[in-house]
């Protein structure tokens, strides 16, 4: 898929393979996707599909459905019938979405030094426009204290400009990948930036609800 070829590539030349309409709204399915489909917490891409001929749909989300990727278009647009489109990222909301996502492993790792102990993945850790959270099965495992140590450790570190790789890691299974970054493995089929620095500063906070621990965190730079 172009966007784990490169996920930095803002634009490209596709063709419309098909189109239609669900519960969602109306959407595209396009023969090579440059925009990253919902999943692994990650919020679907957004931008615009420019037809031949003139016509530009903008396209609000991206999702998997029915094993194709459905890129969704804005209330008022018709499925555009097949030909050939070209995409056109919305870069800074990618871009953030990158961010946020490496920000949440750099958490989890910064919070196992900090305890010194492994702790369990977060069950969910859904990211919204400005921040994320990471929902944690337990709730006795690190407190607010621990919490600010591993932001500081966290933030240290990223700071140093580590380079951040994501694989295919066909040994977890079939379709699975994974993030690395300085010695840390993450099981992640989501999308990053290429090193490190370019995180920049986290921010967290966390409270306990229902016996689970939510850790909620942002970035200081948009």
């Amino acid at each position: 898929m172009l966007y784990f070829d490169d996920p930095y590539r803002t634009e490209a030349d596709t063709s419309v393979v098909r189109s239609g309409t669900d519960g969602r709204g109306p959407y595209a399915v396009l023969a090579e996707p440059l925009f990253y489909p919902q999943g692994g917490g990650q919020k679907g891409d957004r931008g615009r599909l420019h037809l031949a001929g003139g016509p530009v749909l903008d396209v609000v989300d991206t999702r998997k459905a029915e094993d194709e990727i459905r890129h969704y278009l804005a209330a008022g647009h018709e499925p555009p019938a097949p030909g050939p489109a070209r995409q056109e990222l919305d870069w800074p909301f990618r871009y953030h979405q990158m961010r946020l996502h490496s920000a949440a492993h750099f958490l989890h790792v910064a919070l196992e030094r900090e305890i010194g102990a492994p702790l369990p993945h977060p069950v969910r850790a859904p990211l919204s426009e400005t921040g994320g959270e990471c929902h944690y099965a337990f709730a006795d495992r690190f407190g607010p204290d621990e919490l600010e140590r591993a932001v500081k450790a966290a933030n240290a570190h990223t700071a140093q400009g580590h380079p951040i790789v994501t694989r295919a890691d066909e040994e977890r299974g079939p379709g699975m990948r994974s993030w690395h970054c300085a010695g840390d493995t993450v099981a992640c089929g989501g999308l990053h930036p290429r090193d490190s620095s370019e995180v920049g500063e986290i921010t967290a906070s966390m409270r306990i609800k229902r016996g689970k621990t939510l850790v909620s965190f942002a970035l200081a730079r948009p």
